[in-house]
């Protein structure tokens, strides 16, 4: 059966790798390497600063290396630590950790190998270059994909659709209607792929409610649905 899309744009983190995972045992680890005790509620503290932080750097607020200080220094403070640690050091070491213990997704391996003989499969991610390419080597699943668009590297975040403009021309400028973004996130993936003239598939399996102003062409809970999917008439 012939799907209606020949490209699919895949988000990286929470889609394909278990950044939620990953990232609590980063954090835990970063921690201990700068002396400052792990008290209840601090790894939430600090997920509410990343998020404010990584959501002003894709509202081109900030720059990516503002966003690196910018979120450890937003913790430090709210944690009442003061200058207990040198945030540029934690951002150092909690990068590198993400790598160490850098994880998939259950399913998202044979999701890749199912799809990599069908359809032209391309990685989309805000992460910073210090550690995305790295955990997708480390993973061994950086082959599956004919581009890899880190934002970091070019200058342009998601949901800006010259971020999207750019992943096309990275795969041969196919037409828009042929392609499929799947992402977790209802802004920088669903909302950007959209205003980049894209059908859009939300991952998720958390049943989060669907945003007002959003509203993405397809939703998965699973990843295993994807192939199915993609096939129907």
């Amino acid at each position: 059966m012939k799907s209606q899309f020949d490209f699919i744009f895949f988000d990286a983190d929470d889609t394909l790798l278990d950044f939620s995972q990953s990232a609590r045992r980063a954090f835990a680890l970063t921690l201990d390497e700068v002396a400052i005790p792990e008290r209840e509620g601090m790894y939430a503290l600090y997920q509410l600063c990343n998020h404010e932080t990584w959501r002003e750097y894709e509202d081109g607020k900030i720059s990516a290396v503002q966003l690196r200080t910018i979120r450890f220094e937003r913790f430090l403070v709210r944690a009442g630590l003061g200058w207990a640690a040198d945030p540029a050091e934690m951002n150092t070491r909690f990068l590198n950790n993400l790598v160490q213990f850098a994880e998939l997704l259950p399913g998202a391996r044979e999701l890749l190998e199912e799809l990599r003989s069908q359809f032209g499969l391309a990685l989309i991610t805000n992460g910073l270059k210090e550690v995305q390419r790295r955990r997708l080597a480390h993973l061994k699943v950086d082959s599956y994909f004919s581009a890899i668009v880190v934002s970091d590297e070019i200058g342009l975040a998601k949901p800006d659709p010259a971020y999207f403009n750019y992943v096309l021309a990275q795969v041969g400028n196919p037409e828009r209607e042929r392609v499929l973004v799947v992402g977790d996130n209802i802004y920088s993936d669903i909302q950007g792929g959209q205003q980049a003239g894209m059908a859009t598939c939300w991952y998720n399996p958390n049943g989060k409610e669907r945003s007002a102003e959003t509203e993405p062409t397809f939703e998965i809970a699973q990843l295993s649905a994807l192939p199915g999917l993609l096939l129907a008439e």
